[in-house]
Protein backbone atom coordinates (compact mmCIF):
# COMPACT_ATOMS: atom_id res chain seq x y z
CA UNK A 1 0.00 0.00 0.00
CA UNK A 2 1.54 3.30 -1.05
CA UNK A 3 0.69 6.94 -0.79
CA UNK A 4 -1.38 6.92 2.38
CA UNK A 5 0.77 9.64 3.87
CA UNK A 6 0.39 10.98 7.37
CA UNK A 7 -2.44 12.24 9.44
CA UNK A 8 -2.82 15.97 9.66
CA UNK A 9 -2.91 15.86 13.44
CA UNK A 10 0.64 14.61 13.83
CA UNK A 11 2.03 16.20 10.66
CA UNK A 12 3.70 12.92 9.72
CA UNK A 13 4.76 12.12 6.14
CA UNK A 14 4.71 8.62 4.65
CA UNK A 15 7.93 6.76 4.23
CA UNK A 16 6.45 5.49 0.95
CA UNK A 17 6.61 9.04 -0.32
CA UNK A 18 10.25 9.24 0.68
CA UNK A 19 9.69 11.94 3.29
CA UNK A 20 10.97 12.07 6.86
CA UNK A 21 8.56 12.35 9.75
CA UNK A 22 7.29 15.87 10.14
CA UNK A 23 8.73 16.98 6.82
CA UNK A 24 6.00 16.13 4.33
CA UNK A 25 2.68 17.65 3.48
CA UNK A 26 -0.06 15.63 5.18
CA UNK A 27 -3.05 14.33 3.22
CA UNK A 28 -6.43 15.68 4.26
CA UNK A 29 -8.25 12.44 5.02
CA UNK A 30 -11.40 14.35 5.93
CA UNK A 31 -12.13 14.41 2.18
CA UNK A 32 -12.85 10.68 2.34
CA UNK A 33 -14.50 10.62 5.74
CA UNK A 34 -11.50 9.83 7.97
CA UNK A 35 -10.92 12.15 10.89
CA UNK A 36 -7.50 13.64 11.66
CA UNK A 37 -7.19 10.96 14.30
CA UNK A 38 -9.27 7.83 14.23
CA UNK A 39 -9.32 7.50 18.03
CA UNK A 40 -8.09 9.74 20.82
CA UNK A 41 -4.81 8.32 22.02
CA UNK A 42 -3.89 7.26 18.47
CA UNK A 43 -1.58 9.57 16.54
CA UNK A 44 -2.54 12.34 18.98
CA UNK A 45 -1.03 10.27 21.74
CA UNK A 46 2.36 10.71 20.08
CA UNK A 47 2.12 14.40 20.80
CA UNK A 48 1.47 13.66 24.45
CA UNK A 49 4.32 11.33 25.17
CA UNK A 50 5.92 9.98 21.99
CA UNK A 51 8.39 12.85 21.60
CA UNK A 52 10.41 11.61 24.55
CA UNK A 53 10.91 8.16 23.04
CA UNK A 54 13.44 7.51 20.34
CA UNK A 55 11.91 5.44 17.50
CA UNK A 56 12.71 5.05 13.81
CA UNK A 57 10.72 7.74 12.00
CA UNK A 58 10.01 5.56 8.96
CA UNK A 59 8.57 2.84 11.16
CA UNK A 60 6.26 5.34 12.86
CA UNK A 61 5.10 6.63 9.47
CA UNK A 62 4.57 3.05 8.31
CA UNK A 63 2.45 2.19 11.35
CA UNK A 64 0.44 5.38 10.89
CA UNK A 65 -0.16 4.41 7.26
CA UNK A 66 -1.49 1.02 8.36
CA UNK A 67 -3.67 2.63 11.02
CA UNK A 68 -5.18 5.13 8.61
CA UNK A 69 -5.75 2.67 5.79
CA UNK A 70 -7.32 0.13 8.17
CA UNK A 71 -9.70 2.83 9.36
CA UNK A 72 -10.53 3.79 5.77
CA UNK A 73 -11.20 0.16 4.87
CA UNK A 74 -13.42 -0.63 7.85
CA UNK A 75 -15.23 2.67 7.43
CA UNK A 76 -16.03 1.77 3.82
CA UNK A 77 -17.29 -1.65 4.90
CA UNK A 78 -19.72 0.03 7.29
CA UNK A 79 -20.76 2.47 4.58
CA UNK A 80 -21.72 -0.51 2.44
CA UNK A 81 -23.98 -1.79 5.20
CA UNK A 82 -25.70 1.57 5.09
CA UNK A 83 -25.79 1.32 1.29
CA UNK A 84 -27.76 -1.92 1.50
CA UNK A 85 -30.37 -0.09 3.55
CA UNK A 86 -30.32 2.80 1.07
CA UNK A 87 -30.91 0.51 -1.90
CA UNK A 88 -33.70 -1.29 -0.04
CA UNK A 89 -35.27 2.08 0.71
CA UNK A 90 -35.14 3.07 -2.97
CA UNK A 91 -36.74 -0.24 -3.98
CA UNK A 92 -39.51 0.43 -1.51
CA UNK A 93 -39.96 3.95 -2.89
CA UNK A 94 -40.16 2.58 -6.43
CA UNK A 95 -42.92 0.21 -5.33
CA UNK A 96 -44.91 2.76 -3.35
CA UNK A 97 -44.55 5.94 -5.40
CA UNK A 98 -47.34 4.73 -7.68
CA UNK A 99 -49.83 5.22 -4.82
CA UNK A 100 -48.79 8.86 -4.45
CA UNK A 101 -48.71 9.37 -8.23
CA UNK A 102 -52.13 7.80 -8.75
CA UNK A 103 -53.75 9.81 -6.00
CA UNK A 104 -52.29 13.08 -7.31
CA UNK A 105 -53.34 12.19 -10.86
CA UNK A 106 -56.91 11.54 -9.77
CA UNK A 107 -57.00 14.83 -7.87
CA UNK A 108 -55.79 16.72 -10.95
CA UNK A 109 -58.38 15.00 -13.15
CA UNK A 110 -61.08 15.88 -10.63
CA UNK A 111 -59.94 19.51 -10.55
CA UNK A 112 -60.16 19.77 -14.34
CA UNK A 113 -63.63 18.21 -14.27
CA UNK A 114 -65.09 20.64 -11.73
CA UNK A 115 -63.24 23.66 -13.20
CA UNK A 116 -64.70 23.24 -16.71
CA UNK A 117 -61.50 21.85 -18.19
CA UNK A 118 -61.37 19.47 -21.13
CA UNK A 119 -60.41 15.80 -21.21
CA UNK A 120 -57.18 16.88 -22.88
CA UNK A 121 -56.49 19.22 -19.97
CA UNK A 122 -57.25 16.44 -17.53
CA UNK A 123 -54.88 14.06 -19.31
CA UNK A 124 -52.07 16.62 -19.30
CA UNK A 125 -52.67 17.44 -15.63
CA UNK A 126 -52.62 13.76 -14.65
CA UNK A 127 -49.41 13.12 -16.58
CA UNK A 128 -47.78 16.13 -14.93
CA UNK A 129 -48.74 14.84 -11.48
CA UNK A 130 -47.29 11.40 -12.25
CA UNK A 131 -44.07 12.88 -13.60
CA UNK A 132 -43.63 15.05 -10.51
CA UNK A 133 -44.07 12.10 -8.15
CA UNK A 134 -41.63 9.85 -10.00
CA UNK A 135 -39.08 12.65 -10.42
CA UNK A 136 -38.70 12.88 -6.64
CA UNK A 137 -37.49 9.26 -6.53
CA UNK A 138 -35.37 9.63 -9.68
CA UNK A 139 -33.50 12.64 -8.32
CA UNK A 140 -32.89 10.79 -5.06
CA UNK A 141 -31.30 7.86 -6.94
CA UNK A 142 -29.10 10.16 -9.04
CA UNK A 143 -27.97 12.12 -5.98
CA UNK A 144 -27.13 8.92 -4.12
CA UNK A 145 -25.03 7.68 -7.03
CA UNK A 146 -23.27 11.05 -7.25
CA UNK A 147 -22.18 10.86 -3.62
CA UNK A 148 -20.53 7.47 -4.21
CA UNK A 149 -18.72 8.66 -7.33
CA UNK A 150 -17.39 11.76 -5.61
CA UNK A 151 -16.13 9.70 -2.69
CA UNK A 152 -14.39 7.32 -5.10
CA UNK A 153 -12.65 10.22 -6.83
CA UNK A 154 -11.41 11.57 -3.48
CA UNK A 155 -10.12 8.17 -2.37
CA UNK A 156 -8.42 7.48 -5.72
CA UNK A 157 -6.57 10.80 -5.52
CA UNK A 158 -5.56 10.17 -1.91
CA UNK A 159 -4.19 6.72 -2.75
CA UNK A 160 -2.26 7.89 -5.83
CA UNK A 161 1.40 6.92 -5.51
CA UNK A 162 2.68 8.89 -8.50
CA UNK A 163 3.34 5.78 -10.61
CA UNK A 164 0.89 6.71 -13.42
CA UNK A 165 -1.15 3.55 -12.86
CA UNK A 166 -4.19 2.65 -10.84
CA UNK A 167 -3.28 2.66 -7.13
CA UNK A 168 -2.50 -0.88 -6.04
CA UNK A 169 -5.09 -0.64 -3.28
CA UNK A 170 -7.94 -0.16 -5.77
CA UNK A 171 -9.53 -2.98 -7.75
CA UNK A 172 -11.62 -2.34 -10.87
CA UNK A 173 -14.23 -4.77 -12.10
CA UNK A 174 -16.84 -5.32 -14.78
CA UNK A 175 -20.22 -6.04 -13.21
CA UNK A 176 -22.74 -5.04 -15.86
CA UNK A 177 -23.67 -8.68 -16.44
CA UNK A 178 -25.10 -8.65 -12.91
CA UNK A 179 -27.62 -6.11 -14.13
CA UNK A 180 -31.18 -7.29 -14.65
CA UNK A 181 -31.51 -4.99 -17.67
CA UNK A 182 -28.16 -4.61 -19.42
CA UNK A 183 -28.00 -6.30 -22.82
CA UNK A 184 -25.68 -4.07 -24.81
CA UNK A 185 -22.06 -4.15 -25.94
CA UNK A 186 -19.61 -6.11 -23.84
CA UNK A 187 -15.84 -5.83 -23.62
CA UNK A 188 -12.95 -7.58 -21.92
CA UNK A 189 -12.81 -6.87 -18.21
CA UNK A 190 -9.97 -4.93 -16.63
CA UNK A 191 -8.87 -4.70 -13.00
CA UNK A 192 -6.61 -1.67 -13.35
CA UNK A 193 -5.76 1.27 -15.58
CA UNK A 194 -2.44 2.19 -17.19
CA UNK A 195 -2.96 5.76 -15.98
CA UNK A 196 -3.26 7.44 -12.62
CA UNK A 197 -6.78 8.08 -11.28
CA UNK A 198 -6.20 11.62 -10.10
CA UNK A 199 -9.04 13.46 -11.80
CA UNK A 200 -12.06 14.94 -10.09
CA UNK A 201 -15.54 13.57 -10.65
CA UNK A 202 -17.25 14.97 -13.72
CA UNK A 203 -20.90 15.85 -14.29
CA UNK A 204 -23.63 15.09 -16.79
CA UNK A 205 -27.28 16.01 -17.03
CA UNK A 206 -30.21 13.63 -16.83
CA UNK A 207 -33.56 14.42 -18.44
CA UNK A 208 -36.23 13.90 -15.80
CA UNK A 209 -39.70 12.56 -16.50
CA UNK A 210 -41.08 16.12 -16.63
CA UNK A 211 -38.46 17.19 -19.17
CA UNK A 212 -36.26 19.18 -16.78
CA UNK A 213 -32.52 18.54 -16.49
CA UNK A 214 -30.83 17.27 -13.34
CA UNK A 215 -27.06 17.31 -12.85
CA UNK A 216 -25.36 14.21 -11.48
CA UNK A 217 -21.74 13.15 -10.96
CA UNK A 218 -19.79 10.56 -12.95
CA UNK A 219 -16.21 9.46 -13.53
CA UNK A 220 -14.69 8.65 -16.91
CA UNK A 221 -11.12 7.74 -17.73
CA UNK A 222 -9.78 6.16 -20.92
CA UNK A 223 -6.27 5.23 -21.99
CA UNK A 224 -5.13 3.60 -25.21
CA UNK A 225 -2.40 0.96 -25.38
CA UNK A 226 -1.52 -0.86 -28.61
CA UNK A 227 -4.69 0.50 -30.25
CA UNK A 228 -6.91 -0.93 -27.52
CA UNK A 229 -8.86 1.22 -25.08
CA UNK A 230 -8.82 0.71 -21.35
CA UNK A 231 -11.85 2.39 -19.81
CA UNK A 232 -13.22 3.10 -16.37
CA UNK A 233 -16.79 4.37 -16.64
CA UNK A 234 -18.65 5.15 -13.42
CA UNK A 235 -21.75 6.62 -15.03
CA UNK A 236 -25.29 5.48 -14.35
CA UNK A 237 -26.28 6.87 -17.75
CA UNK A 238 -23.58 5.00 -19.65
CA UNK A 239 -23.26 1.32 -18.87
CA UNK A 240 -21.60 0.45 -22.17
CA UNK A 241 -17.94 0.70 -23.24
CA UNK A 242 -16.95 2.87 -26.19
CA UNK A 243 -16.57 -0.25 -28.30
CA UNK A 244 -15.87 -3.95 -28.16
CA UNK A 245 -12.14 -3.31 -28.69
CA UNK A 246 -11.77 -2.33 -25.05
CA UNK A 247 -10.75 -3.39 -21.62
CA UNK A 248 -13.49 -1.99 -19.49
CA UNK A 249 -14.78 -1.65 -15.93
CA UNK A 250 -17.75 0.14 -14.35
CA UNK A 251 -17.23 -0.81 -10.71
CA UNK A 252 -14.49 0.06 -8.25
CA UNK A 253 -13.45 -1.60 -4.98
CA UNK A 254 -11.08 -0.87 -2.11
CA UNK A 255 -8.76 -3.79 -1.46
CA UNK A 256 -8.25 -5.34 1.94
CA UNK A 257 -5.05 -3.89 3.51
CA UNK A 258 -2.09 -6.18 2.87
CA UNK A 259 0.13 -6.35 5.93
CA UNK A 260 3.05 -7.56 3.80
CA UNK A 261 3.35 -4.00 2.48
CA UNK A 262 3.92 -2.61 5.97
CA UNK A 263 7.17 -3.32 7.77
CA UNK A 264 5.70 -2.40 11.15
CA UNK A 265 2.85 -4.94 10.90
CA UNK A 266 3.37 -8.60 11.71
CA UNK A 267 -0.16 -10.00 11.37
CA UNK A 268 -2.78 -9.69 8.63
CA UNK A 269 -6.04 -7.85 9.24
CA UNK A 270 -8.26 -10.33 11.09
CA UNK A 271 -11.50 -9.92 9.14
CA UNK A 272 -13.26 -12.42 6.89
CA UNK A 273 -14.18 -10.11 4.02
CA UNK A 274 -12.02 -9.01 1.11
CA UNK A 275 -12.45 -6.15 -1.34
CA UNK A 276 -15.18 -3.69 -0.36
CA UNK A 277 -17.18 -1.85 -3.05
CA UNK A 278 -16.77 1.87 -3.60
CA UNK A 279 -19.08 2.15 -6.62
CA UNK A 280 -21.05 -0.54 -8.45
CA UNK A 281 -22.74 1.37 -11.23
CA UNK A 282 -25.21 -1.33 -12.23
CA UNK A 283 -27.02 -1.12 -8.88
CA UNK A 284 -28.23 2.42 -9.58
CA UNK A 285 -28.69 1.64 -13.27
CA UNK A 286 -31.14 -1.13 -12.34
CA UNK A 287 -32.96 1.10 -9.86
CA UNK A 288 -33.56 3.68 -12.56
CA UNK A 289 -34.70 1.03 -15.04
CA UNK A 290 -37.13 -0.32 -12.44
CA UNK A 291 -38.45 3.19 -11.87
CA UNK A 292 -38.80 3.85 -15.60
CA UNK A 293 -40.79 0.63 -16.03
CA UNK A 294 -43.13 1.56 -13.17
CA UNK A 295 -43.51 5.07 -14.56
CA UNK A 296 -44.40 3.70 -17.99
CA UNK A 297 -47.04 1.40 -16.48
CA UNK A 298 -48.54 4.31 -14.57
CA UNK A 299 -48.68 6.51 -17.66
CA UNK A 300 -50.53 3.71 -19.45
CA UNK A 301 -53.29 4.03 -16.85
CA UNK A 302 -53.92 7.74 -17.47
CA UNK A 303 -56.46 7.23 -20.25
CA UNK A 304 -58.48 4.81 -18.14
CA UNK A 305 -58.37 7.15 -15.14
CA UNK A 306 -59.57 10.08 -17.24
CA UNK A 307 -62.38 7.93 -18.64
CA UNK A 308 -63.40 6.94 -15.11
CA UNK A 309 -63.22 10.27 -13.29
CA UNK A 310 -63.33 13.27 -15.57
CA UNK A 311 -66.92 13.22 -16.76
CA UNK A 312 -68.43 12.10 -13.42
CA UNK A 313 -66.54 14.97 -11.76
CA UNK A 314 -67.76 17.43 -14.41
CA UNK A 315 -71.34 16.19 -13.94
CA UNK A 316 -71.12 16.38 -10.16
CA UNK A 317 -71.71 12.65 -9.79
CA UNK A 318 -68.71 11.98 -7.52
CA UNK A 319 -66.86 13.93 -4.90
CA UNK A 320 -63.14 13.90 -4.27
CA UNK A 321 -63.36 11.23 -1.56
CA UNK A 322 -65.27 8.88 -3.83
CA UNK A 323 -62.79 9.48 -6.62
CA UNK A 324 -60.02 7.62 -4.83
CA UNK A 325 -62.21 4.77 -3.57
CA UNK A 326 -61.82 1.26 -4.99
CA UNK A 327 -65.51 0.92 -5.81
CA UNK A 328 -65.25 3.70 -8.34
CA UNK A 329 -61.93 2.50 -9.70
CA UNK A 330 -63.59 -0.70 -10.88
CA UNK A 331 -65.62 1.39 -13.33
CA UNK A 332 -62.47 1.34 -15.45
CA UNK A 333 -63.49 -2.19 -16.44
CA UNK A 334 -67.04 -1.23 -17.44
CA UNK A 335 -66.04 -0.73 -21.06
CA UNK A 336 -63.01 -3.05 -21.14
CA UNK A 337 -62.78 -5.11 -24.30
CA UNK A 338 -60.69 -7.85 -22.64
CA UNK A 339 -59.10 -8.93 -19.37
CA UNK A 340 -55.93 -6.88 -20.06
CA UNK A 341 -57.89 -3.65 -19.90
CA UNK A 342 -59.94 -4.81 -16.92
CA UNK A 343 -56.75 -5.76 -15.07
CA UNK A 344 -55.62 -2.14 -15.29
CA UNK A 345 -58.32 -1.23 -12.78
CA UNK A 346 -56.96 -3.77 -10.29
CA UNK A 347 -53.44 -2.49 -10.82
CA UNK A 348 -54.74 1.04 -10.36
CA UNK A 349 -55.90 0.00 -6.89
CA UNK A 350 -52.33 -1.03 -6.07
CA UNK A 351 -53.18 -4.73 -5.81
CA UNK A 352 -50.42 -7.31 -6.49
CA UNK A 353 -51.15 -8.80 -9.92
CA UNK A 354 -50.38 -12.35 -11.00
CA UNK A 355 -47.25 -12.73 -13.08
CA UNK A 356 -48.99 -15.36 -15.23
CA UNK A 357 -52.15 -15.36 -17.28
CA UNK A 358 -54.29 -17.99 -15.55
CA UNK A 359 -57.28 -20.16 -16.34
CA UNK A 360 -59.54 -20.77 -13.36
CA UNK A 361 -62.71 -22.80 -12.97
CA UNK A 362 -65.58 -21.73 -10.71
CA UNK A 363 -68.60 -23.90 -9.81
CA UNK A 364 -71.93 -23.35 -11.53
CA UNK A 365 -75.43 -24.37 -10.48
CA UNK A 366 -75.53 -27.17 -13.05
CA UNK A 367 -72.28 -28.58 -11.65
CA UNK A 368 -70.33 -28.29 -14.90
CA UNK A 369 -68.12 -25.42 -13.78
CA UNK A 370 -67.16 -22.31 -15.75
CA UNK A 371 -63.62 -21.74 -17.03
CA UNK A 372 -62.36 -18.15 -17.08
CA UNK A 373 -59.10 -16.71 -18.41
CA UNK A 374 -57.37 -13.56 -17.17
CA UNK A 375 -55.22 -12.33 -14.31
CA UNK A 376 -55.63 -12.62 -10.57
CA UNK A 377 -55.03 -9.96 -7.93
CA UNK A 378 -54.33 -10.86 -4.30
CA UNK A 379 -54.74 -7.99 -1.87
CA UNK A 380 -52.79 -9.60 0.99
CA UNK A 381 -50.03 -11.27 -1.01
CA UNK A 382 -46.85 -11.78 1.03
CA UNK A 383 -44.52 -13.41 -1.48
CA UNK A 384 -46.18 -16.85 -1.61
CA UNK A 385 -47.87 -18.56 -4.56
CA UNK A 386 -51.14 -20.33 -5.33
CA UNK A 387 -50.65 -23.88 -6.57
CA UNK A 388 -51.85 -24.89 -10.03
CA UNK A 389 -54.07 -27.98 -10.35
CA UNK A 390 -55.62 -27.58 -6.91
CA UNK A 391 -58.90 -26.41 -5.48
CA UNK A 392 -58.55 -23.28 -3.33
CA UNK A 393 -61.02 -21.96 -0.78
CA UNK A 394 -61.20 -18.20 -0.55
CA UNK A 395 -62.09 -18.25 3.15
CA UNK A 396 -58.74 -19.90 3.88
CA UNK A 397 -56.74 -17.28 1.99
CA UNK A 398 -55.87 -14.01 3.75
CA UNK A 399 -57.18 -10.90 2.05
CA UNK A 400 -59.25 -10.96 -1.11
CA UNK A 401 -58.72 -12.63 -4.48
CA UNK A 402 -59.96 -10.69 -7.48
CA UNK A 403 -59.95 -11.85 -11.10
CA UNK A 404 -60.01 -9.70 -14.23
CA UNK A 405 -61.32 -12.18 -16.80
CA UNK A 406 -62.70 -12.40 -20.31
CA UNK A 407 -66.39 -13.18 -20.53
CA UNK A 408 -66.96 -16.62 -22.13
CA UNK A 409 -69.08 -16.88 -25.26
CA UNK A 410 -72.75 -16.55 -24.48
CA UNK A 411 -72.17 -15.24 -20.93
CA UNK A 412 -73.43 -11.74 -20.24
CA UNK A 413 -72.38 -11.55 -16.60
CA UNK A 414 -70.64 -13.87 -14.19
CA UNK A 415 -72.60 -14.87 -11.09
CA UNK A 416 -72.73 -18.48 -10.00
CA UNK A 417 -75.11 -19.09 -7.19
CA UNK A 418 -73.34 -16.67 -4.86
CA UNK A 419 -69.90 -18.15 -5.54
CA UNK A 420 -68.68 -14.89 -7.04
CA UNK A 421 -69.48 -11.33 -6.22
CA UNK A 422 -69.73 -9.24 -9.38
CA UNK A 423 -67.85 -6.06 -8.53
CA UNK A 424 -68.56 -4.70 -11.99
CA UNK A 425 -72.29 -4.50 -12.45
CA UNK A 426 -72.08 -3.33 -16.05
CA UNK A 427 -72.86 -5.97 -18.67
CA UNK A 428 -69.86 -5.38 -20.90
CA UNK A 429 -71.16 -7.72 -23.63
CA UNK A 430 -73.88 -5.14 -24.29
CA UNK A 431 -71.44 -2.28 -24.90
CA UNK A 432 -69.76 -1.13 -28.03
CA UNK A 433 -66.41 -2.29 -26.64
CA UNK A 434 -67.17 -5.92 -27.42
CA UNK A 435 -66.99 -5.23 -31.13
CA UNK A 436 -63.21 -5.52 -30.74
CA UNK A 437 -63.03 -7.97 -27.87
CA UNK A 438 -64.89 -10.54 -25.78
CA UNK A 439 -65.81 -8.13 -23.01
CA UNK A 440 -64.48 -8.49 -19.46
CA UNK A 441 -65.40 -8.28 -15.81
CA UNK A 442 -63.73 -8.01 -12.44
CA UNK A 443 -64.99 -10.56 -9.95
CA UNK A 444 -64.10 -11.38 -6.37
CA UNK A 445 -63.65 -15.07 -5.63
CA UNK A 446 -65.44 -15.71 -2.35
CA UNK A 447 -65.80 -19.50 -2.29
CA UNK A 448 -63.93 -22.36 -3.95
CA UNK A 449 -62.13 -22.14 -7.27
CA UNK A 450 -59.69 -24.29 -9.20
CA UNK A 451 -56.55 -23.00 -10.89
CA UNK A 452 -56.42 -25.00 -14.11
CA UNK A 453 -53.27 -23.56 -15.66
CA UNK A 454 -50.82 -20.65 -15.39
CA UNK A 455 -48.73 -20.52 -18.55
CA UNK A 456 -47.01 -23.80 -17.66
CA UNK A 457 -46.02 -22.74 -14.15
CA UNK A 458 -46.57 -24.96 -11.11
CA UNK A 459 -47.83 -22.01 -9.09
CA UNK A 460 -49.27 -18.56 -9.63
CA UNK A 461 -46.81 -15.92 -8.44
CA UNK A 462 -47.63 -12.29 -7.85
CA UNK A 463 -45.88 -8.99 -8.30
CA UNK A 464 -44.09 -8.43 -5.02
CA UNK A 465 -45.48 -5.36 -3.28
CA UNK A 466 -43.83 -6.04 0.07
CA UNK A 467 -41.34 -3.58 1.52
CA UNK A 468 -37.78 -4.21 0.42
CA UNK A 469 -35.23 -5.05 3.09
CA UNK A 470 -31.50 -5.48 3.26
CA UNK A 471 -30.16 -8.96 2.57
CA UNK A 472 -27.74 -8.68 5.48
CA UNK A 473 -28.98 -10.14 8.76
CA UNK A 474 -28.62 -8.32 12.06
CA UNK A 475 -26.23 -11.02 13.25
CA UNK A 476 -23.97 -10.41 10.24
CA UNK A 477 -24.09 -6.66 10.82
CA UNK A 478 -23.15 -7.10 14.48
CA UNK A 479 -20.21 -9.33 13.55
CA UNK A 480 -18.94 -6.85 10.96
CA UNK A 481 -18.95 -4.01 13.47
CA UNK A 482 -17.25 -6.24 16.04
CA UNK A 483 -14.55 -7.22 13.53
CA UNK A 484 -14.05 -3.62 12.48
CA UNK A 485 -13.72 -2.44 16.06
CA UNK A 486 -11.07 -5.06 16.78
CA UNK A 487 -9.17 -4.29 13.57
CA UNK A 488 -9.10 -0.56 14.29
CA UNK A 489 -8.10 -1.19 17.90
CA UNK A 490 -5.17 -3.41 16.90
CA UNK A 491 -4.00 -0.95 14.23
CA UNK A 492 -4.04 1.88 16.77
CA UNK A 493 -2.12 -0.17 19.31
CA UNK A 494 0.45 -0.96 16.62
CA UNK A 495 1.07 2.79 16.21
CA UNK A 496 1.81 3.18 19.89
CA UNK A 497 3.91 0.02 20.12
CA UNK A 498 5.97 1.22 17.16
CA UNK A 499 6.36 4.73 18.56
CA UNK A 500 7.51 3.41 21.94
CA UNK A 501 9.91 0.83 20.60
CA UNK A 502 7.62 -2.13 21.29
CA UNK A 503 8.27 -2.65 24.99
CA UNK A 504 5.83 -1.12 27.43
CA UNK A 505 4.42 1.65 25.30
CA UNK A 506 0.70 1.79 24.77
CA UNK A 507 -0.11 -1.86 25.32
CA UNK A 508 2.22 -1.83 28.34
CA UNK A 509 0.44 1.06 30.02
CA UNK A 510 -2.09 0.53 32.73
CA UNK A 511 -5.71 1.41 32.14
CA UNK A 512 -5.26 4.50 34.29
CA UNK A 513 -2.17 5.57 32.35
CA UNK A 514 -4.00 5.10 29.06
CA UNK A 515 -6.79 7.31 30.31
CA UNK A 516 -4.33 10.01 31.33
CA UNK A 517 -2.68 9.94 27.91
CA UNK A 518 -6.06 10.20 26.21
CA UNK A 519 -7.08 13.15 28.38
CA UNK A 520 -3.77 14.93 27.75
CA UNK A 521 -4.12 14.30 24.02
CA UNK A 522 -7.65 15.65 24.05
CA UNK A 523 -6.54 18.70 25.97
CA UNK A 524 -3.77 19.41 23.46
CA UNK A 525 -6.13 19.52 20.48
CA UNK A 526 -9.30 20.46 22.30
CA UNK A 527 -11.06 17.28 21.24
CA UNK A 528 -13.85 15.37 22.89
CA UNK A 529 -14.51 11.78 21.91
CA UNK A 530 -17.94 10.29 21.48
Amino acid sequence: MKGIGATAAAGVGSNYLGSPVGGAEAIDWSTVGIAATTVVGGPIGLLAYGASIATDDDEVADSLDWNTFTSLYTNQRERNLQLEQTLASFRRDIQLVENKAREEAIFRIYEQGVDSGTESDATAAAETAINEAYDVVLKGILNSFSQRVERFAAIAKALDDGSSTTPSDLHLEQNQNDSEYFSGTTADSTTSMSSALVGDAGTSTWTLFNGDSHTYSNYHQTTTTNSKNTELTLDVGDLEPIGSNSYWAESAYLKKPNHDNFSSVDEPLDVDYGNVPLVRTYLWYDLIKDLEAEHSDMMDEVSAMVDSYFQPAADGEIDLYQAVGPSHLTETASTAKDYQEAAMALRAMGYPMSDQVVTISVPTEDGDGLELTGRLAWTAHQGNTLAVGQTHFAENIPGSIFAAVNLPDGVDSISSGGNTTDTNSTNTTDTDSTSTGPGAEIIELVDEFDIVSAEGADGVSFEDRTLAESDTSQEEINQIYKDNYQANKEATENVHDTATGGGGGWSGLSTTDKGIVAVVAAAILGLVTR
